[in-house]
C-alpha cells in the first residue's frame, strides 16, 4: 500500500521548534474568533473628535480652558481600544448607510442627508442587523434611524422595505429622525411594521419644544430595558444605540447639568450639558451590561462576552449655526480643520472606541490602521460568526480586535461632500490612501476651475500645505484610483432644496442584478439575462448609471439557483467588468460560472463561489483589488490568473511601498487545479497576489498522466498561509516511479509558507511506494518515496562529490548563493534522469540537508513575522 510522510525540517530540535512557530502564526493569521458576543453600538449625533475626555476635554481642563468631561465614554476607550484614524461621512445618513451596509460613499444609494432617499429591501443593501438575526441574534434599535422609511416630516411611511423592522432589528424605539421634544415617536408593532407612540410627558419641563420627556432619556431608557430583558438568555443580542446628541437644537436638553453656572455663553453651556447627559446615559448602558438585575450584585454582569462600540456619525456643526454655536469654543475638531459637511478631516475623522472586557487587552492607542464606517458590517458579521454580503467596500477588523493582528487593510477611505455648504465648502471629494489626501474640489458657485488639494495628513492633520504641484504623479494616480471606487461619476445641478445651490445627482451607486437567462441562453454579457436594479436616484432624475445596460463597474452580479431542481450555467466570453460577482446554489440548486480562455473578468471588489456555486477559469484571468473568496461548499476550478493592480501605483513612490491592491484568494471551501482545456495536461494557477487555506478547505491537485511540470501548479507571488486538506489525483497512479516525474512542485510562494496542511490524500502507488510531502521555506512538494537503503546511498555520493565533505565540485546546484537540501533535490533529479533505467533513487530531502533548511527557516522567521503588517485574512 501506499503511504504518505510528512516533512517540514523534523530531523533536529531546532528545526522541528522552527516549524511549530510557523504553525503557530498560521493558525493565528487564520484567527478564530472567541464566542459570540453581545454587541452594543452606541453612536453619538455631529460630536467632534475632540469633543471627548480622554482626546481633547481632559488636557483642556488642565489647561483651564472651557471643557467638559466625559468620563463614561473615556472609560470604553480605556478598558479596551481606540483607533484614531476612523472616518464617517461628512453627515448623517450616509454615515448611517455606510456603517449598516458595509459601502462606502462611492457605492452607497444614500449619499446625502434630508432627502427622498430609502436603504434599499430585502437582500439588497443588508445590514449588519439582518446578517446576525440570520444566526440566531436578538437584535434592537433604539434611537435615530435616519436612513429612509419615513417621509421628510417623519409623520408617515414612505417605504415599509426601508423601516428598522425590515432591515434587521425586531425591536425598534425612536423618532426615525427629528427633535429631542417630539410628541410622537415610532415604535415596533410585532408585526414587522412600525407604529406612532405618543411619548412620555414631563410636565416639569418649561422650555422649548413639547412637555414630553428629552428622546435621549428615552433611548438610553429603552436600551437598558433591552440590555437587561435579553442578558444572559438562550440567544446573544445585538443591540443600535444611535443617540441624537448632541446635534442641534442645544436648548431642549435638561438644565440639571454641572454648568450651567459656568462663566460661558448659554449656547455653549448647553451644548456641553448635552454631551454630559450622553455620557450619563452611556454610563447607565454600561450599568446594565455590568449588572443586568440591577441589585448592586455584579455576579451576573455580561461584560465578557460583550462588545460595545461607541464612535459619533460625522465631525462638529459648523460655526454660527445654531443660536452662536462655536465649535473653537471647546476646540471640538481638535487637531483638525473642518466640520460637518466638509471634507476636511475635522468634519469625517470621528472617536471609534472598542470594548470587549477579556478579549481586547485595554488601554490600546491605533494610530496606524486606517478604517472607516464601511468596516463596521463585516466586522460584526465575523465577530457574530455570519457571512458578510459579497462586494461590499468595508474589510474586518475583528482579528486586530481579539488577536491584534493585522488582518484585511481597507486601503482606500472615500469621502464625498455632495454639494456646496456654508463655512466656504464648495463640496467635492476625498481620497486618503496611506498618508496622503487629495481633495478634489467641485466646480461650482463658490469656486471655478478649482485646482486638486494634496496633503500629507500624517505630518500635516491640519491639512495646511498643499503640495499637489510638488507631486502631479501622484495626484494623477489618486484621481484615478477615486474615479475607480466612485468618486467623480455624477452629473452637477442645482440642489432640490436649495435651487440655487450646486449638488450632485446620486445617479452612480450599487447595482443588485440577478441572472434570469433566455431560453438555452449563458450569455453573461446580454443584458437582456438580467433582472434587477434600482433605474432611478433622487425623484425625476434620469435613469441611473448601469442598471440595465449590462454588465458594468457599479454592478453586484449574482449568478444564484434556487432549489434543487435548478441547475444554471453561464459563460464570460469576452472581457467584461463589474463591481463583484457571486455564484451560488441554494437549497439544493447548483450553478456554474465559466471565464473562457483569454478572457479577463474585471471585478474590483471581488469573485465569490459560496456553497453550490462553481467557478470555472479555464485559461482566463480575473482581476480584482479584493479578494477572490471560495465559501464553504463553493467550488474553483483554477487554470489561468488571479491578478491583481498593484501596477497601477508601482510607478509612484509614494504608493509602491504599501502594498495595496493586491489579490488575495481565500479558500474555505475546495479549489481544484486542473486543465479542463486540455486534461491531458497539468493545470496551473498563478495568484498575483496572497493565498490563504482555512482549516474548512480543500486545495485538490489534478497531477494529470504525465510527469511533473517545470513550474509549480499553484504560484503565489506573496505569502501562503496553509491549513485545511491538500489531495491529489493522477490518471495512472501504478504508472509512476520514483525518478518518472516522481518530484511534484504543488505550491510556490515567492514571500514565504505560514503553516501546513492539515490532512494529505493521494492515490495508491504501486507496492513499496508512498507519497512523501516536503516543506521548504517557499515551497511545498510532493515525493515519490522509497526505502531508506537507497536514500542513504545517495546522500553518501552527495557528500563525497558535492557536500560539505566533498571534493570541491559546484555544489550551488540552484545559483542561490548557499548549499542547501534543495541543491540536493536538484542534483537528485538529475542523476535519476541520466540513468534512464526507471529504477533511480528517491527525490526527497535527506535529514542531515533539513539541518541547514531549518537554520533557512530560523533566519526567515523574523521576515514572516514582519509579513502580518502585510496579512489580508
Amino acid at each position: 500500500m501506499s503511504r504518505i510522510r510528512l516533512r517540514i525540517h523534523r530531523a533536529v530540535r531546532w528545526g522541528s521548534f522552527v516549524a511549530t512557530l510557523g504553525l503557530l502564526w498560521a493558525s493565528s493569521a487564520v484567527a478564530q474568533t472567541p464566542p459570540r458576543p453581545n454587541i452594543v453600538f452606541i453612536m453619538a449625533d455631529d460630536l467632534g473628535f475632540g469633543d471627548v475626555g480622554i482626546l481633547n476635554q481632559n488636557a483642556r481642563a488642565a489647561a483651564g480652558l472651557p471643557s467638559f468631561a466625559t468620563p463614561n465614554i473615556d472609560s470604553i476607550a480605556l478598558q479596551g481600544i481606540r483607533f484614531n484614524t476612523f472616518y464617517s461621512a461628512p453627515n448623517c445618513s450616509p454615515s448611517r448607510a455606510m456603517m449598516l451596509t458595509g459601502f462606502h460613499q462611492g457605492h452607497t444609494i444614500i449619499d446625502r442627508a434630508n432627502l427622498e432617499q430609502d436603504i434599499r429591501g430585502g437582500k439588497e443593501d443588508e445590514t449588519w442587523a439582518q446578517r446576525l438575526q440570520e444566526v440566531g441574534y436578538a437584535t434592537g434599535a433604539f434611537g435615530k434611524w435616519h436612513v429612509g422609511g419615513v417621509n421628510n416630516t417623519g409623520s408617515s411611511i414612505r417605504s415599509f422595505d426601508a423601516l428598522p423592522t425590515q432591515k434587521g432589528f425586531e425591536t425598534y424605539y425612536g423618532p426615525m429622525f427629528g427633535n429631542y421634544r417630539l410628541a410622537v415617536h415610532w415604535e415596533s408593532d410585532g408585526a414587522g411594521g412600525v407604529v406612532r407612540v405618543p411619548s412620555p410627558s414631563d410636565p416639569t419641563y418649561t422650555g422649548p419644544g413639547s412637555k414630553v420627556v428629552y428622546l435621549d432619556d428615552l433611548v438610553a431608557q429603552q436600551t437598558v430595558g433591552f440590555i437587561r430583558d435579553k442578558a444572559n438568555g438562550p440567544a446573544p443580542f445585538a443591540a443600535y444605540v444611535p443617540f441624537t446628541a448632541p446635534h442641534s437644537p442645544f436648548d431642549q436638553a435638561p438644565p440639571d447639568h454641572p454648568y450651567a453656572d459656568a462663566p460661558w455663553s448659554q449656547v455653549h453651556k448647553n451644548y456641553a450639558g448635552m454631551i454630559w447627559r450622553l455620557d450619563q446615559q452611556v454610563g447607565q448602558i454600561l450599568a446594565a451590561i455590568d449588572d443586568p438585575n440591577g441589585d448592586g450584585d455584579t455576579s451576573d454582569s455580561i461584560a465578557n462576552n460583550t462588545l460595545v462600540v461607541f464612535t459619533s456619525d460625522n465631525g462638529p456643526l459648523l460655526p454660527g449655526t445654531s443660536f452662536g454655536f462655536h465649535p473653537e469654543f471647546f476646540d471640538s475638531n481638535s487637531p483638525f480643520t473642518g466640520y460637518k459637511n466638509h471634507f476636511w478631516e475635522g468634519g469625517t475623522r470621528v472617536p471609534f472606541f472598542v470594548r470587549w472586557t477579556g478579549q481586547i487587552a485595554p488601554g490600546q492607542v491605533d494610530q496606524e490602521s486606517l478604517m472607516s464606517f464601511a468596516d463596521v458590517m463585516p466586522t460584526l458579521a465575523q465577530l457574530a460568526g455570519a457571512e458578510s454580503p459579497f462586494g461590499i467596500d468595508g474589510r474586518s477588523f475583528a482579528d486586530k480586535l481579539v488577536d491584534g493582528l493585522e488582518g484585511d487593510k481597507n486601503e482606500v477611505q472615500l469621502t464625498i461632500v455632495n454639494r456646496e455648504y456654508g463655512g466656504g465648502n464648495p463640496g467635492g471629494w476625498t481620497l486618503r490612501i496611506g498618508d496622503w489626501k487629495l481633495v478634489h474640489r467641485l466646480n461650482s458657485t463658490l469656486i471655478t476651475n478649482p485646482i486638486p488639494l494634496l496633503y500629507n495628513v500624517r505630518s500635516d492633520p491640519a491639512e495646511t500645505t498643499n503640495l499637489s504641484f510638488q507631486k502631479p504623479q501622484l495626484v494623477a494616480a489618486l484621481e484615478a484610483i477615486a474615479y475607480a471606487e466612485g468618486a467623480n461619476r455624477e452629473p452637477l445641478g442645482l440642489s432640490v432644496e436649495t435651487p440655487v445651490v450646486t449638488e450632485t445627482k446620486n445617479t452612480y451607486f450599487t447595482q443588485y442584478k440577478s441572472w434570469n437567462p433566455a431560453e438555452g441562453s449563458t450569455a453573461f454579457n446580454d443584458a437582456g439575462n438580467w433582472l434587477g436594479g434600482t433605474p432611478f436616484g433622487l425623484v425625476g432624475d434620469p435613469p441611473a448609471e448601469g442598471w440595465n445596460t449590462g454588465p458594468a463597474d457599479n454592478w453586484l452580479a449574482s449568478i444564484a439557483a434556487i432549489g434543487p431542481e435548478q441547475s444554471i450555467s453561464a459563460a464570460i466570453a469576452i472581457n467584461t467588468t463589474v463591481l463583484a460577482l457571486e455564484v451560488r446554489g441554494e437549497a439544493g440548486g447548483s450553478a456554474d460560472l465559466v471565464v473562457e480562455p483569454g478572457v479577463t473578468l474585471n471585478a474590483r471588489n471581488g469573485v465569490f463561489a459560496s456553497s453550490g456555486g462553481v467557478l470555472r477559469l479555464q485559461g482566463g484571468e480575473i482581476n480584482t483589488v479584493r479578494d477572490v473568496v471560495i465559501r464553504l461548499g463553493g467550488v474553483f476550478s483554477a487554470h489561468g490568473t488571479i491578478s491583481g493592480q498593484q501596477a497601477s501605483v508601482a510607478h509612484v513612490p509614494e504608493l509602491a511601498g504599501l502594498g495595496i491592491f493586491t489579490p488575495h484568494l481565500k479558500n474555505a471551501g475546495r479549489i481544484e487545479v486542473r486543465n479542463d482545456l486540455s486534461p491531458s495536461l497539468p493545470g496551473h494557477l498563478t495568484i498575483d497576489g496572497d493565498f490563504t487555506q482555512f482549516a474548512s478547505g480543500e486545495l485538490m491537485i489534478d497531477l494529470g498522466s504525465g510527469s511533473a511540470p517545470p513550474q509549480p501548479w499553484v504560484d503565489v507571488s506573496d505569502v501562503a498561509r496553509l491549513g485545511g486538506r491538500l489531495s491529489f489525483v493522477h490518471a495512472d497512479p501504478a504508472s509512476l516511479m520514483p525518478g518518472s516525474g516522481g518530484l511534484f512542485h504543488i505550491l510556490h510562494a515567492a514571500d514565504g509558507i505560514v503553516g501546513a496542511f492539515a490532512t494529505i490524500a493521494g492515490p495508491t502507488l504501486a507496492e513499496g511506494l508512498g507519497w512523501e510531502l516536503i516543506y521548504t521555506p517557499q515551497d511545498v512538494y510532493v515525493n515519490i518515496a522509497v526505502g531508506a537503503g537507497q536514500q542513504a546511498s545517495n546522500l553518501h555520493e552527495w557528500r563525497l562529490s558535492y557536500g560539505t565533505e566533498g571534493s570541491g565540485l559546484i555544489a550551488d546546484f540552484n545559483s542561490d548563493g548557499r548549499v542547501d537540501g534543495t541543491d540536493f533535490l536538484q542534483w537528485q533529479r538529475s542523476f535519476s534522469e541520466s540513468l534512464g533505467d526507471g529504477s533511480p533513487p528517491a527525490h526527497s530531502i535527506p535529514e542531515p540537508a533539513a539541518i541547514a533548511l531549518a537554520f533557512i527557516a530560523a533566519c526567515t522567521m523574523k521576515a514572516r513575522f514582519a509579513m502580518q503588517r502585510r496579512s489580508r485574512n
